[in-house]
């Protein structure tokens, strides 16, 4: 998960992840950011989701 300089936050979802909702899987985004970036969700102008090529079992 990254957030860049035009407030777009990018973040790498597991394939379990993915078959949850976009809607869903974007919260989890943002109250991921907000713990772990200090951001908030004011500053984020988009949300990106991406599927990982991570294999976890």
């Amino acid at each position: 998960m990254r957030l860049l300089n035009d407030g777009t936050l990018l973040v790498n979802l597991s394939s379990n992840f993915l078959r949850q909702s976009d809607e869903d899987a974007a919260s989890y985004g943002l109250a991921v950011a907000r713990k772990r970036l200090g951001v908030h969700v004011h500053a984020i102008k988009a949300v990106v989701l991406e599927a990982s090529n991570s294999q976890q079992g």
